[in-house]
């Protein structure tokens, strides 16, 4: 059976009596060369409303995880379901109903030949790997079933219903954000979905406003720079999209920046042999030549806007970047706001560490895994997460695209990790080595959550509720060791509240990057329609002209 006959056949089915109420038959959605398949137990309401699976509530979040890992159900995984139709008031479906749509299922299995499912909730692990399966005490944890590899996790939908327990909420998220990454080192004939070349950010919104390290980028010994001009819609990201893939099949090295108003799109190209880099010089990261021609090339696109084109809907276009401005604005109060609480919590467990002990363990380590070299120092700057529309983004991929051997520090309050990385920092500094610093996301001007030692595949690395890190065999050493237990105990209450507050702000940050985000796309609609893309093409070509990618 293919795939057009069989969605056919399941459309009209009337196995049950789960027909009888339906909207829609909820099919499922993805691509059907997808090695990677993700069941969960029905359809909820908006499923039903819509005939497509996970597009809630639940399916944003879960969409926020498949990100993560570079999943994405428009390209390289399948998302389905134990029951095709809605249960009533989305109760659980019975075993007549789920028998009943199995043979679906199992059709929907052959023809995609997945190397990997994920069972999310109960529900479907019970169906689909056992019917003792523990959710709560097994996800995670893979078992191989006639050479597919089957994971168990929460449900979407068990985070939404337990958003005030912070932890729980880590733990489930982690058990999505790395299933395809373990599953991955046990299938050896897999395709690697991560990218090979390390993702950053260059900038983000921070609670100081807007960070970016742009600047610290063409200061760089040696770096030649492309500036990109034009206004949005313009195909600046794709552009740049081009020359980071012809780079790659030339073998390369190079670095993406993405954007923190939109990690689908780039911000930047640097390509690492040969010290130059591209990127977006507009706002809210301007960068004008200090010496145009020479070290910079300044790239415009503005004479491929057609202004009569765009002038009949100047009103709505000035109107889209008044609205795009205010709801940025409102977004980064409240990262502010949640800037000042994670503060508070740093302090409060300052007041209980111990930084000599904290500066005894560093001396130790640093002379263990840091020998002493003739080269010279060196920094690069760059972002390894930021608050996005889709949620805080941490780029994992890049961790094992630069390191074989971690140091992971488990601190949710920050102030132990700060002294650690701030001492490893100018230890790797003295002792003559290249680094790659990743400042804290939130508090970029006075923290480091990361450190790489590219010439020792080591990096150093910041476990928190916010990015949590979870790699094969290693174990993250727990800040607390640093810290007199009974005094913080004092400050629980406080903390409890510093962190669920926090985490409410920044979902209400995250809604309202979105909703700008969603300004943004409007604004593009209108200036596609008035851009010559000829010309962009030809200024493209001119570019992979001058890097030497032609």
């Amino acid at each position: 059976m293919d795939w057009d006959t069989l969605k056919a056949e399941c459309l009209a089915c009337r196995r049950c009596e789960l027909c009888t109420d339906r909207t829609y038959v909820v099919f499922g959605q993805g691509v059907q060369t997808a090695e990677v398949l993700f069941v969960g137990e029905g359809p909820g309401q908006s499923e039903d409303e819509q005939g497509l699976p996970f597009v809630g509530r639940s399916g944003q979040l879960l969409d926020k995880y498949l990100f993560a890992i570079d999943l994405d159900r428009s390209k390289n995984c399948y998302i389905a379901n134990i029951v095709k139709c809605r249960p009533p008031h989305n109760r659980d479906p019975l075993p007549t109903e789920s028998e009943a749509c199995m043979p679906w299922l199992r059709e929907q299995f052959k023809l995609l030949q997945p190397k990997i499912v994920v069972c999310l909730g109960r529900i479907a692990s019970q169906r689909m790997i056992r019917t003792d399966f523990s959710v709560t005490k097994e996800h995670g944890t893979f078992v191989q079933k006639n050479g597919v590899w089957f994971m168990g996790t929460f449900h979407p939908a068990a985070l939404l219903r337990q958003a005030q327990n912070k932890p729980a909420s880590v733990q489930v998220s982690s058990s999505f954000i790395f299933a395809y990454p373990k599953a991955k080192v046990r299938c050896s004939d897999m395709k690697t979905i991560q990218s090979r070349s390390p993702d950053f950010f260059l900038g983000a919104t921070t609670p100081a406003g807007f960070k970016g390290y742009f600047e610290p980028l063409r200061r760089e010994p040696g770096m030649q720079m492309l500036l990109i001009k034009s206004g949005p819609g313009c195909g600046k990201s794709t552009l740049m999209k081009h020359l980071a893939q012809a780079a790659e099949q030339q073998g390369q090295r190079i670095e993406k920046i993405h954007c923190a108003s939109d990690p689908d799109s780039l911000d930047g190209v640097i390509f690492l042999d040969q010290k130059r880099a591209i990127i977006d010089a507009t706002a809210p990261h301007v960068v004008e030549p200090d010496a145009p021609g020479a070290d910079e090339l300044v790239v415009s696109l503005y004479h491929t806007i057609d202004a009569g084109k765009l002038a009949p809907h100047r009103d709505e276009v000035k109107a889209l970047f008044a609205r795009n401005a205010a709801l940025r604005g409102r977004a980064a109060r409240y990262i502010a706001s949640a800037g000042s609480l994670m503060l508070d919590s740093r302090r409060a467990e300052a007041c209980s560490a111990n930084f000599e002990k904290v500066r005894r363990y560093v001396k130790r380590l640093c002379t263990r895994l840091l020998p002493r070299t003739e080269g010279t120092a060196s920094e690069e700057l760059r972002l390894l997460s930021a608050i996005t529309p889709k949620g805080m983004v941490f780029y994992r991929g890049t961790v094992e695209a630069l390191a074989d051997r971690y140091v992971v520090f488990r601190d949710d309050y920050g102030a132990v990790s700060r002294l650690l990385l701030e001492l490893i920092r100018a230890e790797a500094l003295a002792r003559g080595y290249h680094i790659i610093t990743c400042p804290c996301a939130m508090h970029p001007e006075d923290q480091i959550d990361h450190i790489f030692i590219p010439a020792l595949r080591l990096a150093f690395l910041t476990d928190n509720l916010w990015h949590p890190i979870q790699l094969p065999g290693v174990q993250a050493v727990r800040c607390t060791r640093f810290v007199d237990r009974e005094n913080l105990s004092g400050f629980r209450a406080r903390l409890r509240f510093n962190d669920r507050a926090a985490s409410e702000l920044i979902d209400q940050a995250v809604a309202l990057m979105a909703q700008a985000k969603n300004c943004h796309d409007e604004l593009e609609t209108y200036y596609r329609a008035a851009v010559d893309f000829d010309q962009v093409n030809a200024v493209a070509a001119n570019c992979q002209k001058i890097l030497s990618l032609g």
